[in-house]
């Protein structure tokens, strides 16, 4: 059997499982990427087949690329693989460690030498690259690019999570006009795939692990479905008491938090659910309830929670750690404010309004003070946007998403620039977003101006 691409492989027709593993069966045949078994012919290389997605004028605008380097990308370690002048629309691989995993980083240099288009793929196995051609999409840095094969079937705002890294999982509690109980889109092929079962729970809320443990919450309960074996379980009701309605913060390590806090109606709580990335779920507290508050996860730092009602000081979860730790720095009570990490100790706490309704300025929050700093800095610039969502992208940046007249629009922080609005390749409004592992943000969903779903996905490529 000869395989020309990665893909994920078609269900097999098997005898009828228990009826926990059919709910799960369509995910689980997805899962498993397809390796080259043609056992009569020695493997091909692997090879990186270079794609400008549906913006194809992002090669011919100045600056030009003038060489392509390939990165192997392993825990954060970037190692050189080959580099090739450009045109090199098509690159072969050389041999890669048996039993290794990463993913690869193109990078398209000018002849500054600087990065001038950018493409990324999830983390693949070694073993089974031999005679693979993986599609990476390449985009300008600092703005989005649309895959040019597969769309979605239309999904206004649905919940997202990301699977073993690479899958991303699409799903809602409420009909979605694609008709889809859930979808499934695959970051290394760049395309969706068909043929899936209605998830054993519909989700207002979506945790998903790189283990494959997903857990799916809605004002019913919540059931942890194990994506490797099709197994389900449900969550004793406990557990999920306080944290309906919260926000999802996906951590660094391959797991996710749901939080309470973040909720803006009902009484405050310290509430969170952790979801690790062995699939493991436990309940967290903060020293101090709240409602409304903001959250971020920051790498190195971890999760930091912020601001809400009543005025509390910022808490900090280390990572891997079970208990919060307070700062001492005090927050003015503001609900539904967006936290944006831009470096290690400086913050910013965008928008959000006081216990009474009025707005309030945006602040800069630095987590490095030791004295004297339990008032944060107001900001002159102010973002004129509604459910508010940050991502850090490191080297003192971040992308923040917001609703506007217009529509979902993006803005590109900076310590050292002024804001930059980036602009949607497809206008839409409503969409749901998510970060990647490797500081892309996903932005999927919401409609257009006529009020019909939009199909496409964007990925924010960071600079």
């Amino acid at each position: 059997m000869k395989n020309n691409g990665i893909q994920a492989p078609r269900r097999a027709g098997a005898r009828a499982a228990a009826s926990r593993r059919e709910v799960a069966r369509p995910l689980l045949s997805a899962l498993l990427l397809a390796a080259a078994c043609n056992n009569d012919e020695a493997p091909r290389p692997a090879t990186l087949a270079l794609d400008p997605g549906q913006e194809v004028d992002a090669w011919t605008t100045a600056p030009l690329p003038s060489e392509a380097q390939v990165f192997h990308v392993q825990e954060g370690a970037a190692n050189a693989l080959t580099r090739a002048p450009w045109p090199a629309l098509s690159i072969e691989l050389p041999e890669l460690t048996a039993g290794s995993r990463g993913a690869f980083r193109v990078e398209l240099r000018d002849g500054t030498g600087a990065v001038a288009l950018l493409g990324l793929s999830p983390p693949l196995s070694s073993d089974q690259l031999p005679g693979q051609t993986i599609p990476i999409l390449c985009g300008r840095v600092g703005a989005f690019a649309r895959p040019a094969r597969g769309t979605l079937g239309g999904w206004q705002a649905p919940a997202l999570g990301l699977v073993l890294d690479r899958y991303l999982l699409l799903a809602s509690s409420t009909p979605e006009p694609s008709g889809l109980p859930s979808e499934l889109y695959d970051l290394a092929t760049l395309t969706p795939l068909a043929g899936q079962n209605p998830l054993p729970r519909a989700p207002d809320a979506l945790l998903a692990s790189r283990s494959g443990m997903t857990l799916l919450v809605n004002a019913q309960g919540a059931t942890l479905l194990d994506l490797s074996t099709g197994d389900t379980s449900e969550v004793p009701s406990n557990l999920t008491q306080g944290v309906l309605g919260g926000t999802v913060i996906r951590d660094g390590q391959g797991g996710a938090f749901l939080l309470g806090a973040t909720r803006l109606d009902g009484d405050p709580s310290a509430a969170i659910l952790r979801l690790d990335a062995q699939g493991k779920l436990s309940q967290l507290s903060l020293q101090t309830p709240r409602r409304g508050a903001s959250a971020a996860w920051l790498d190195g730092t971890g999760l930091i929670v912020a601001g809400g009602l009543p005025e509390a000081s910022v808490e900090v979860l280390p990572p891997g750690a079970s208990a919060f730790v307070s700062t001492g720095l005090l927050v003015p009570a503001t609900l539904g404010a967006t936290l944006v990490p831009l470096t290690s100790n400086e913050m910013r706490l965008l928008g959000g309004t006081d216990p009474d309704g009025a707005p309030r300025p945006s602040v800069k929050l630095s987590l490095g003070c030791t004295g004297g700093c339990t008032a944060p800095t107001p900001l002159g610039d102010e973002l004129p946007f509604a459910s508010l969502r940050g991502y850090p992208l490191g080297d003192g940046k971040a992308l923040v998403l917001g609703e506007t007249d217009a529509g979902t629009e993006a803005v590109l922080l900076s310590l050292a620039d002024p804001p930059r609005q980036v602009p949607l390749r497809t206008p839409r409004r409503g969409a749901s977003s998510i970060e990647l592992p490797d500081r892309r943000v996903v932005v999927v969903g919401g409609v257009d101006g006529a009020g019909v779903p939009v199909a496409s996905i964007e990925v924010f490529l960071p600079p």
